[in-house]
């Protein structure tokens, strides 16, 4: 049975997709609102294909790989979800945060994700790259390090 903080983060996320899908004119089909809903209930990063074992315990059809991705793309096109490249794993938006201002920190051995807004911080960070003559190439940045789980029984 999920608690109540989980149907919580659900029904908030819900919302929040249902809300911005009728501002951007967009539709929340059946199968992006059931993608979200496992997304939010597995409270953190899920792969693709762990998403899809999710899903077949509740579709009664099988849904094909190159579906899931389209939705994904959608889901993280909304703003709703993101990708984590270096885990290509996928993660449900859970702050309103800026434009371009997005920090993952992902857990090296557990792969927990948590995303961080911090408009400041990723400015600084992202004048840091243009002074070492690079360029970011999307909305966010990824850091990898030991949560404090993961961290505790290391030491």
């Amino acid at each position: 049975m999920a608690s109540a903080a989980s149907e919580d983060c659900v029904r908030l996320g819900l919302a929040l997709a249902e809300r911005l899908c009728q501002e951007r004119k967009m539709r929340l089909t059946p199968l992006r609102r059931q993608v979200l809903i496992c997304l939010l209930e597995a409270q953190g990063a899920v792969k693709a294909y762990d998403l899809i074992e999710m899903l077949h315990k509740t579709r009664k059809r099988f849904t094909p790989p190159s579906t899931i991705y389209r939705t994904l793309d959608f889901l993280v096109d909304c703003g709703l979800v993101h990708k984590i490249a270096s885990i290509n794993s996928y993660l449900p938006c859970t702050c309103q945060h800026h434009e371009n201002s997005l920090l993952l920190f992902v857990c090296s051995r557990c792969k927990k994700a948590q995303e961080m807004d911090d408009p400041k911080l990723y400015v600084a960070l992202k004048q840091r790259f243009e002074e070492l003559g690079l360029a970011l190439e999307n909305g966010s940045i990824e850091m990898h390090g030991l949560c404090h789980a993961c961290a505790k029984t290391e030491a």
